[in-house]
């Protein structure tokens, strides 16, 4: 009995870590052209929840003529579809971050648009690893865990990209331009959590 529990329990973990292909329609957007198509999202098995992680990649599609095909960010300006009644943008933009995966790591990353504006806000997905190592009692290594994070990144026009990693240190200096917003945030108005809010402030009342 514990025998086919254990099984059962590896199978379900097996089926989580795969990924469906969802079809929907959206668009891609070049230096001079815009084109429709049919994309392949990659979802959770159980979840159904976009892998964002992947898309900011590559993503596979279909063009008019039925033709598959694999777009990276370096080769389009944006992305856009609509999933479950949201809107979806992802922007191209140089990583000058050096964000994702080591290995397939590319010159431009797909980032998940939020706000829109003179300021931008990006969300930026990535998977966290820990609890591995060696015991010393087992003498064995353990490869740990593994799970799903997401962080924000700021672009102000065409400047590169920040990733905030001290919030009361970098905050300052990055809206240097906009007293009236230091202002709010040395004073607790706008704290961490408050990014978006942040960003809405930052378009409306920083020039």
């Amino acid at each position: 009995m514990t025998q086919k529990i254990l099984l059962l329990v590896v199978f379900s973990l097996i089926l989580s870590s795969k990924l469906l292909a969802e079809k929907v329609k959206g668009k891609i957007f070049f230096e001079n052209d815009t084109i429709d198509v049919t994309f392949d999202i990659p979802v959770g098995y159980f979840s159904l929840d976009i892998n964002y992680e992947s898309l900011q990649e590559k993503i596979k599609y279909i063009d008019s003529t039925g033709k598959k095909k694999v777009l990276r960010p370096e080769d389009a300006k944006e992305i856009r579809f609509k999933y479950e009644f949201k809107n979806v943008r992802m922007l191209s933009r140089e990583n000058s971050l050096f964000l994702g995966r080591p290995l397939s790591r590319g010159s431009h990353i797909f980032l998940k648009l939020e706000i829109d504006g003179r300021l931008k806000l990006f969300k930026y997905f990535h998977t966290q690893r820990g609890g591995g190592g060696y015991n010393s009692v087992t003498g064995t290594m353990s490869s740990g865990f593994a799970y799903s994070s997401e962080g924000f990144i700021l672009q102000k026009e065409n400047s590169e990209l920040k990733k905030i990693k001290r919030f009361k240190k970098d905050m300052p200096e990055y809206f240097s331009d906009c007293p009236k917003l230091i202002e709010k945030i040395e004073n607790k108005e706008y704290r961490e959590n408050d990014i978006d809010l942040i960003v809405k402030f930052y378009n409306s009342w920083c020039k």
